[in-house]
């Protein structure tokens, strides 16, 4: 805004200026002789507090106000300059000392959108950054984030950041190796040389793979591995995995046929999605799968249809032949939605009973509040819950904790989740870790039925202190009630003990649905 008023400033001078000097420069003075292009060079010095035609007054109006505005503009357009130059300098100065601020890495789309997100509930002296991009500085104010060009794998680029004193790191280039190097080489740089821990905050990292198998390693990984203690946490994520999640969450019908159409990475994981949901329910039934090309063999009666495809004019294609062909619900799974989705939901055609939905996969995935949660340990939580609801669901009136996980208090799917994170503390108490299951990998047994006891009592422990965190938050008068609410030894009942074998007894199972196995690590060397 204050370059337009300059630069408008400076028109106004030198268009008084010129006229003044018309005026000016009549015979017998000097100069008066002098050509248009003369008089625009000793216009144009007038910019730079002189001009040569300029003697002596008096000074018509135009050129009064020419000689000092001329002058005024210069000044002011030097200052600009100059404070542009030390406001930028005393930025970055501030960026690469700020604390607890969020950073995210990347140049698509998926880093643009979770960027906005964060900016929209960002506090003033916790910036987001968004690093390796081409939004231009415009955008970024205009969204309410800072921009550090350059190359991410490049520490120079993450220092300028400020990601030593980071709180959360999002790692979303398009490329997985990508963002598993930038999140490898932050949990090095934690530590010196000589293996020290620096004097880093607490950091979470977030980084992006898209090939599922990758995912299912380092998630083993990461389940297994032990909690090096110097604050640095790390969880890969998959796009699609995410929205397809968000999609279905509302639950699915397993006695409701649904169909799937697309051949691209979403539709994979929206049918991923859809049989693990369906597996949780006893079944694996009712998923029709077809490519773009063969979407009219989508079989009548389909209660709801999936059209995923990467060009959206296919998308919407398909899915307005579809509703037109009578079938109910058609849901079209765009990158993002747009002001057409308004339009698209409601009534399109006279004598049309059926319904488009529009679901924008970046808005489902690139929620900060979902990313923070561990995909993994939300399924296994999930799978958890499902295997309670068979052996002790039912009956006309279910408990609160009886009821399908769409459903479930928060409180509970925090239990779930809390149980599920701590599958990995207990199986290195039997040397034991969680890996990616493979063909040739040995099956897994308990060595014995105290070995599963022993399991059984770190996961009632973890149960109380997890009751006694719930009457600590909740500030409950008196002790804690439970009946189960004591030790294993102390007379805990045989239905609760049952309850902790059982779950221990089904850990390889419940890995096994995820993709995952349990292996014992070999015994050490002489």
């Amino acid at each position: 805004m204050l370059w337009t008023v300059t630069l408008t400033l400076a028109v106004v001078a030198a268009v008084l200026g010129y006229v003044g000097l018309q005026l000016y420069l009549q015979p017998p003075l000097d100069y008066a002789d002098a050509g248009p292009f003369e008089r625009a060079y000793y216009t144009a010095q007038m910019f730079v507090l002189s001009s040569s035609a300029v003697t002596d007054p008096p000074y018509n109006p135009p050129l009064l106000v020419a000689l000092f505005l001329a002058p005024f503009t210069t000044v002011l357009a030097v200052l600009q300059a100059v404070s542009a130059v030390f406001r930028a300098r005393y930025h970055a100065w501030r960026l690469r000392r700020a604390r607890g601020h969020t950073i995210v890495v990347g140049a698509g789309p998926a880093a643009f959108v979770l960027a906005q997100r964060l900016a929209e509930r960002r506090s003033r002296w916790k910036p987001i950054v968004l690093v390796g991009t081409d939004v231009t500085p415009a955008v970024a104010r205009r969204h309410r984030f800072r921009v550090v060009a350059g190359d991410p794998m490049d520490w120079a680029t993450l220092d300028a950041a400020g990601v030593a004193n980071a709180a959360r790191v999002y790692a979303l280039s398009d490329t997985s190796a990508v963002n598993a190097r930038i999140a490898l080489t932050l949990q090095r740089r934690r530590r010196t040389p000589d293996g020290r821990r620096r004097a880093w905050p607490t950091m979470a990292v977030y980084a992006r793979a898209d090939d599922a198998r990758l995912v299912a390693a380092l998630r083993a990984h990461g389940l297994a591995a032990e909690d090096p203690g110097d604050g640095y946490t790390l969880d890969f994520f998959s796009i699609e995995e995410r929205a397809a999640a968000k999609l279905l969450e509302s639950g699915d019908d397993p006695a409701r046929p649904v169909a799937v159409i697309g051949d691209d990475r979403f539709a994979a994981a929206v049918v991923d999605e859809l049989r693990r949901l369906r597996r949780h329910a006893g079944t694996t039934s009712g998923i029709v799968v077809r490519p773009t090309a063969a979407y009219h063999t989508v079989p009548e009666g389909t209660a709801t249809i999936y059209v995923c495809a990467g060009d959206p004019d296919e998308v919407l294609r398909i899915g307005l032949q579809l509703l037109l062909d009578g079938h109910p619900q058609v849901v079209l799974c765009l990158g993002r939605r747009s002001l057409l989705a308004d339009a698209l939901e409601g009534p399109l055609f006279e004598g049309v009973d059926g319904r488009l939905r529009v679901f924008g996969i970046l808005d489902a995935a690139c929620r900060p509040a979902d990313l923070a949660q561990s995909a993994l340990v939300e399924k296994l939580a999930q799978a958890l819950h499902a295997d309670y609801l068979r052996q002790h669901g039912g009956g006309p009136q279910p408990r609160p904790s009886q009821v399908p996980w769409a459903q479930l208090a928060p409180n509970f799917r925090a239990d779930n989740r809390a149980q599920a994170e701590h599958i990995g503390a207990k199986l290195r108490t039997i040397d034991a870790v969680v890996v990616p299951a493979a063909p040739g990998l040995p099956p897994f047994s308990f060595r014995d039925d105290d070995e599963l006891d022993d399991l059984a009592k770190l996961e009632h422990v973890r149960w109380m202190a997890a009751k006694e965190a719930e009457h600590a938050a909740v500030k409950a008068p008196g002790p804690i009630t439970h009946p189960d609410y004591r030790g294993w030894d102390d007379g805990l009942s045989e239905e609760a003990k049952a309850k902790d074998r059982g779950f221990v007894r089904n850990l390889p199972a419940l890995l096994a649905e995820e993709g995952l196995a349990i292996v014992r690590r070999p015994p050490p060397g002489p």
